[in-house]
């Protein structure tokens, strides 16, 4: 199994999110990307190391509470957009997450918003 989430699911430029990963098949290969016309490929990290952790009765409701992993600052270049956070253990297995990057403070957001 290979599973995660963050503490956060916006933030921006500059801020940080924990993200807690459970894994049984380690070390872990992360890679950040933003997703548009193209993927932007922004964050990668390799040999990360992190447990197997049981996913709770009620994880739903009330969380799995596994520690986090990693903490993760977001770039003061990375732009405003939905990021796609791919992990990959060591046999291969995949599992996506994701945040959202608001723009910075201070700075005019667009008039339009594109739903996925």
């Amino acid at each position: 199994m290979l599973a995660c989430y963050t503490d956060r699911l916006s933030l921006r430029p500059g801020e940080s999110f924990a993200l807690h990963i459970s894994v049984e098949n380690g070390p872990c290969r992360l890679e950040i990307a933003r997703v548009g016309l193209n993927r932007e490929t922004v964050l990668t990290m390799e040999d990360i190391e992190a447990g197997h952790h049981p996913v709770p009765p009620h994880a739903d409701r009330d969380g799995c509470g596994w520690p986090a992993a990693l903490e993760v600052t977001a770039g003061e270049d990375w732009r405003s957009g939905y990021y796609d956070i791919l992990l990959t253990d060591a046999a291969g297995e995949q599992t996506h997450h994701f945040v959202c990057i608001k723009p910075k403070a201070g700075t005019t957001g667009s008039k339009a918003v594109l739903v996925l």
